[in-house]
């Protein structure tokens, strides 16, 4: 499927809009109202490594999307092919994730936690909304490709789950170990 300049140009407009929104965001979001979130020396190293698997992660995922793609197991799909390769970059995100918070290095020194929690709550419950378009009319294919369903909100939204999870299960072993230790 092949994007024409009018959805090139829509995406990169949204693609631009998401970075200044996420820039107001972020200097919102920090107790000091800097842009960039401040780590002490052990989260930096953790986010150092973090980055390192985040980036194999995204080569070995793209690597397999392009075998996947040459062996022609995509071709009878009802995907437009971004969608893989946007799925490929989702997946150095999540490994970014998991391994930063699983670590301890993914709040920042000058981040308001709780300002970040209802800020992706927000969020989730805003990439939930195109998809009443879908239950409201179905699925719609368009020269072979579904055509409206929000394949990135959902891709979005798988994400937003994973770093939930992520976040639950570290603060239930945190709250384990401390109940360990209480009762030494």
């Amino acid at each position: 499927m092949e994007l024409s300049l009018g959805r090139a140009g829509g995406a990169a407009t949204g693609i631009i809009l998401g970075l200044v929104i996420c820039y107001i965001l972020f200097k919102r979001l920090n107790n000091d109202h800097k842009v960039k979130s401040e780590y002490d020396e052990r989260q930096r190293l953790i986010r150092g490594r973090s980055y390192m698997f985040a980036f194999y992660g995204t080569v070995i995922a793209e690597a397999i999307m392009v075998c996947l793609s040459f062996s022609g197991v995509f071709a009878g799909l009802p995907i437009p092919e971004y969608v893989y390769h946007v799925f490929s970059m989702f997946v150095g995100l999540i490994t970014l994730v998991i391994h930063s918070v699983w670590n301890g290095a993914y709040w920042g020194i000058n981040n308001n936690v709780k300002r970040y929690t209802i800020t992706f709550i927000v969020l989730f419950i805003i990439n939930l909304i195109p998809f009443t378009g879908v239950i409201k009319n179905g699925i719609v294919m368009q020269n072979g490709y579904i055509s409206n369903f929000p394949f990135m909100n959902f891709l979005v939204i798988i994400m937003m789950l994973v770093l939930a999870v992520t976040i639950l299960a570290r603060k239930r072993v945190d709250n384990m170990d401390s109940e360990r230790e209480d009762c030494l």
